[in-house]
């Protein structure tokens, strides 16, 4: 799973590297700039997006054994009550 979440997060931050740079010379901006802010850019998207999957994980994750604890506990009997 952190081989797919980096894999993924890699490929977001080279997208994000792209954009920013075609972005930066439609605005008439030096190369150095550029280069500069995509650079940034990147490594900024590549932070987020590995944080944001590694939690959006493990939501998941527990949510899916909260999900099987209950049904497992569901089908055992509840105790007798006593006043």
């Amino acid at each position: 799973m952190e081989k797919q979440i980096k894999s993924i997060a890699i490929r977001f931050a080279a997208l994000i590297f792209f954009v920013m740079g075609v972005t930066g010379a439609l605005c008439g901006q030096s190369p150095a700039t550029i280069g500069f802010r995509a650079f940034l850019g990147s490594i900024a998207a590549y932070i987020v997006s590995s944080i944001a999957a590694r939690l959006v994980t493990h939501i998941l994750i527990n949510e899916a054994l909260r999900n099987k604890l209950d049904k497992t506990f569901s089908d055992l009997p509840k105790p007798k009550e006593t006043d």
